[in-house]
């Protein structure tokens, strides 16, 4: 009879100790999504933003270049014999920039700064499940993407400097 029972005692702990190591593999592959979604925020946060930031802001500045050039014609033609599928497109001006380059740089500051604000609380959210460490990362991350909008922004320049 002691035999009977200390035998179905070894069936509950090896069920017991595959459970723990299930409950250990699990608690793993949490923690790997969770640094993947980690370094997505910091990606994003420090080297995405800004540098479309920087991209967009020398979009703008060309433009800004171009317009007068232009002239304010009319773009596009008559249709082109196409029945009057380009007829939309014949009345177009090209007029001066709707942002300037200096406006589109006033607005870049502070939106990198609250991303980075965000994305602090966010990391501190993922790491320890509470918000309130989030401001011990803001510092990292709004000098890394202002870093960043900077580098971008004078590699960009240089490349477009050659062009004219």
């Amino acid at each position: 009879q002691a035999s009977a029972t200390g035998g179905q005692l070894t069936d509950v702990l090896e069920r017991t100790a595959d459970d723990v190591r299930n409950t250990n593999i699990v608690k793993k592959d949490i923690a790997a999504t969770l640094i993947l979604y980690e370094i997505f925020v910091l990606f994003a946060s420090v080297v995405g933003t800004p540098f479309l930031f920087a991209v967009a802001y020398k979009l703008v500045e060309v433009f800004e270049k171009i317009a007068p050039k232009a002239g304010g014609g009319l773009v596009g033609g008559t249709g082109g014999g196409l029945g009057g599928v380009f007829s939309a497109f014949a009345s177009i001006k090209v007029s001066g920039a709707v942002i300037s380059s200096s406006d589109f740089f006033w607005f870049t500051m502070p939106t990198i700064f609250i991303t980075a604000l965000i994305s602090s609380f966010i990391i501190s959210v993922i790491r320890t499940g509470t918000k309130s460490q989030g401001m011990k990362y803001f510092p990292f991350l709004l000098a890394g993407a202002y870093l960043v909008y900077w580098l971008a922004l004078t590699v960009i320049s240089s490349l477009f400097s050659s062009f004219g």
